[in-house]
């Protein structure tokens, strides 16, 4: 019985969470529909290079630390 309970707990709590994320997303395409700015395309797509850019310095990163993991450990 008590874990049929829990299972019913975990099945509301899911769909609470579900239904929170679903109206932030909706608010979210609201207020990027609302923008009807021309930099707003220049925008998105300066921030998407700055993710790649932080991808590739990551990556380089991990690669550098992967290829002499001594090197880091003892500077």
């Amino acid at each position: 019985m008590p874990f049929a309970l829990t299972g019913v707990l975990f099945v509301l709590i899911s769909a609470a969470a579900s239904l929170n994320l679903s109206q932030m997303d909706a608010r979210m395409a609201s207020a990027m529909a609302r923008d009807t700015d021309i930099n707003a395309a220049d925008t998105a797509l300066l921030y998407a290079r700055a993710d790649l850019a932080r991808i590739v310095v990551f990556t380089s990163t991990a690669q550098s630390i992967n290829s002499n993991p001594k090197k880091v450990i003892c500077s």
